[in-house]
Formats: structure tokens, sequence, C-alpha cells
């Protein structure tokens, strides 16, 4: 078996991080005995065709990452602790900002880049204004319990980002800056994707580069139909998941379909 694997933008990801990322999987879903016994090194390096020194780093990185306790003699183990430390957050689509908002304390923002740039064409036409136009760009990471899961670049138009200074925006959600400025928010519009990370931004969110993350892009507007935000979020799709509830709604011409419920699901802290 080849020593890694290449996501398709020409980073390779090494094999013992490939099965780190699946054991992390199968026991954050449960997936392992009673006794909370984790397979072994020849275990692993037979399931999965690959040496024991490669099988000792993955297990390595479970005990690195507080999952797993490994003692000699007694083998490997999943630590409820680190499990219960791990577990990712989850938000309703609709409730997103307001479920952060409400996890006051626990939630913190680090500010990593506040200046101001040329839209590039994709925000500038999401904000409707000419490409190249002066607009505020702030690159932050959101943590919980001192764990970064999210890294998010928003653009704003220059009139308001000029309003909005760099403490402030350390302090809280955008859209919380945004309403203080007298701002009515009426609605935004999101999509919902998947990206790899790259060199800049894997680093800061801890990850590997050519990890898979979850990305989000939203435009927020006002109640005169402007455009006021673009944010694109990403998240480690470990310590963030959506979750959101269906109804089936029956229909005599369609057959039926299904509806998403209004009512929010609770957001918990990894």
């Amino acid at each position: 078996m080849a020593n890694g694997v290449d996501d398709g933008d020409g980073m390779r990801v090494p094999l013992y991080h490939r099965i780190y990322l699946q054991m992390r999987e199968k026991i954050l879903a449960g997936d392992v005995p009673e006794d909370g016994r984790v397979a072994t090194e020849s275990e692993i390096a037979e399931s999965y065709g690959v040496s024991r020194i490669t099988a000792s780093r993955a297990l390595n990185e479970l005990a690195a990452a507080g999952l797993v306790v490994r003692a000699r003699g007694k083998g490997t183990r999943v630590n409820p602790v680190g499990v219960a430390r791990a577990e990712p957050i989850v938000s309703s689509v609709e409730q997103l900002v307001e479920r952060i908002r409400r996890m006051g304390a626990e939630t913190s923002v680090r500010l990593v880049r506040c200046d101001f740039v040329q839209a590039p064409p994709r925000v500038a036409a999401d904000l409707r204004i000419p490409s190249g136009s002066p607009v505020q760009r702030a690159v932050r990471l959101r943590e919980i319990s001192g764990e970064v899961f999210s890294h998010l670049t928003t653009h704003v138009p220059a009139d308001l980002g000029e309003r909005i200074s760099a403490e402030e925006m350390a302090s809280g959600p955008l859209i919380g800056l945004l309403e203080g400025l007298g701002i009515e928010i009426d609605r935004a519009e999101q999509t919902i994707s998947a990206t790899l990370a790259d060199v800049t931004v894997a680093p800061l969110l801890g990850v590997e580069p050519g990890n898979p993350l979850m990305r989000i892009v939203r435009v927020v507007y006002d109640s005169t139909g402007r455009p006021v935000e673009h944010l694109v979020a990403l998240y480690r799709p470990d310590r963030f998941q959506y979750h959101f509830s269906l109804s089936r709604v029956h229909s005599p011409r369609t057959g039926g379909h299904w509806h998403v419920d209004d009512a929010p699901s609770d957001m918990t802290g990894s």
C-alpha cells in the first residue's frame, strides 16, 4: 500500500493519519466493544494492510488526541473523558448564529487578521458592488473549550467596515456588531459544501493539509435587501455538525415530499 493518499489537490495525507481519522470516527460513534478495547497494532496492520509502524503511529495520534490510553501490557482502551471533549458541536441550519451567541462564555473568537482589501470578484458579485471595491476583510477562529472548530472569513462593504474596529471584531459575532450599528438584519442565503484544508488554513484549524472540511458560504441581507456581509466559514467536521429534523408531507399530486422543521436543535460543546 502506498505511503499516502492524494486528495486531488496535490497534497498527500499520510496513511497513519487516514487510519487515525477512520478509527476516531468509530470511537466517537461508539463502535467499540463494551470493554473499550481498541484494536492492537497487529490487528490494525492486518486490517488495513500496513506495517506495524504505521499502525503504531495511528494509535499514538489517537492517544495524543486524548481519545485512547495506551498502557504497556494492558493494550489500548478508549478514554471516556477524551471522547466527551471531542464530541462535535451540533447546530440547526436556521439558528446557527443565535446558538453561537447564546453559548456566551463557552465560545470565544480569536482575530487573525482585520484589514481593508479590494473585493474579489465572487465577493463583489454577492455584495452587489463593483469588483475591486474596498471591503473590510476579517479572518477569525472560533473556539469552544479551548478547541478551534471554525475558520471564518468575512467581507463587509467599506462604509460599514469603517465603523467596526479590529477590537470589536474580536469580541463576538459580526451580525451582532452590524445590529449594533442600527442595521436590521432580515435574511440570509447559505450554501453548504465540502472542501479540503489548504496549507494556510490547516495549521490554524489543527488539521493536516488535504483533510476534508465543511464549507459554508453565507450572504446576509438587511431589511432593505442590501447585502451587508459575505461569510466563508470552514468547519472541522469532527467538531461541528449540522442537524435538522424533516417531516414527511404527503401530497396527492406528488406523492409527498420532505419539509425541514423550524424547531432548532440544541448546540453542545466539544
